[in-house]
């Protein structure tokens, strides 16, 4: 009897390691790393009457455990390029930056409950406080981890307000 029950005992911490290993490997497929340079895909894009600078032209991300660098470069109308780079935690904690305009911007990140994207949430105000954009982007790779999916949803100070999806091509 006493044999028995060691067996079934052996056989039940077995099948419980075996559902650990496979709950934890599952969990780590659900972790998504965004590190890499992204060029904006020019076809995919719909940025409708708004102008191509709305959305970075190149991204670069590198990501680790706790936080995230973000590289964006805007080209404007001129073809003139505008790199920003900025620091964020993945605690949600703030992070403020000034802009090369002197505007002053809070931003802060957050990664989804499965970890598969993350928002970033943030708002600049001009040197004397009036609001001058908020906005709110949701990153997002799709399954084949080749394709950067930002959708932005902006109000500007003026009141004005719009939603746009930019497609990125991991390079």
């Amino acid at each position: 009897m006493k044999k028995a029950t060691n067996s079934i005992y052996k056989k039940a911490i077995t099948i419980t390691l075996l559902f650990m290993a496979v709950m934890v490997s599952s969990l780590r497929g659900q972790s998504v790393n965004f590190t890499g340079s992204y060029q904006i895909s020019e076809t995919k894009t719909d940025f409708g009457d708004a102008p191509h600078s709305v959305l970075p032209a190149k991204l670069t991300i590198s990501q680790l455990k706790d936080r995230l660098t973000v590289q964006r470069i805007t080209v404007d109308s001129n073809k003139q390029e505008t790199v920003n780079s900025e620091t964020l935690k993945f605690d949600g904690s703030k992070t403020e930056t000034t802009l090369k305009s002197g505007n002053k911007r809070t931003a802060s990140l957050k990664g989804s409950a499965n970890q598969n994207s993350f928002t970033i949430d943030s708002r600049s105000v001009t040197p004397d406080g009036k609001l001058n954009t908020q906005i709110n982007e949701t990153w997002t790779l799709e399954a084949d981890g080749k394709t950067l999916v930002l959708t932005r949803q902006v109000e500007q100070g003026n009141g004005l307000k719009y939603t746009i999806k930019g497609y990125y091509d991991r390079q």
